[in-house]
């Protein structure tokens, strides 16, 4: 067990250091700008940028954007089966999802809003105490409707756009509205503007590396954590026994 917990324990160091490496090289390429101080900047809405980027919304951005839907909890056929992953917005956490608490049936997917969505698809709470919380989606799924999917030409363009989130998410949340409960609207996410830098430039940087490292290590810690819960009731109620000179 402890074997176990120290697996576990050093994979999550190493995925908040990949996502700090992550952050701080997002921060430097496209919001300080250093690697390109040598060149040509100009004039934009959003300060001096870099010649020949621009600035432009999300909805330009992104290739697609979908809220999602939930089929009837009426009927039975659209919940009995794991066909399709099903994403609520309490499991979008600012970090990668590499799974779902709930499954629907292909049928309760055709009869319904919800929409099947691509791996690295950005989702986005809208809705309540979560409004504004990112995920970074690592299998096809679905979402409810309190999620806003946004979908990119590439794993880096996705990244880059998740991070984007993560470093401007108090201000998303303060455009939250609603006296009983905080919302937003995909219209309102659609319009944030953001500083879009050349093609080139958001595909030459390392994002897909560090993140396909850190889903690795989230798969193989959920493997551990299974293995370990499956494993401590067993010794708890002496199924497996340990011999004392093991344990010596």
């Amino acid at each position: 067990l402890s074997c176990l917990d120290d697996k576990i324990e050093l994979n999550n160091r190493i995925n908040k250091t990949l996502e700090e490496m992550a952050q701080a090289i997002f921060k430097s390429w496209f919001v300080d700008f250093e690697p390109f101080q040598e060149g040509e900047f100009e004039d934009s809405e959003l300060g001096r940028i870099p010649k020949g980027w621009r600035v432009g919304t999300i909805e330009e951005f992104v290739k697609e954007m979908k809220n999602g839907g939930t089929p009837s909890r009426k009927n039975d056929s659209y919940w009995n089966s794991k066909d399709v992953p099903w994403i609520k917005t309490g499991e979008i956490k600012n970090s990668l999802i590499i799974e779902s608490e709930e499954y629907i049936s292909c049928e309760g997917l055709k009869n319904s809003s919800a929409k099947l969505l691509p791996y690295n698809s950005v989702l986005m709470a809208m809705y309540g105490a979560t409004a504004g919380q990112i995920g970074l989606l690592k299998f096809e799924a679905s979402t409810n409707q309190a999620c806003c999917a946004m979908i990119c030409t590439s794993a880096n363009k996705a990244i880059f756009l998740y991070l984007y989130l993560l470093a401007n998410q108090s201000y998303i949340e303060s455009l939250a509205v609603g006296a009983a409960q905080q919302n937003l609207s995909k219209d309102t996410i659609s319009k944030l503007r953001l500083i879009i830098p050349k093609d080139e430039v958001i595909e030459s940087v390392i994002f897909d590396e560090l993140f396909s490292f850190i889903e690795r290590n989230f798969r193989e810690t959920q493997k551990l954590n299974a293995v370990r819960n499956s494993l401590l009731p067993k010794l708890m109620s002496g199924e497996v026994r340990v011999p004392i000179e093991e344990v010596e």
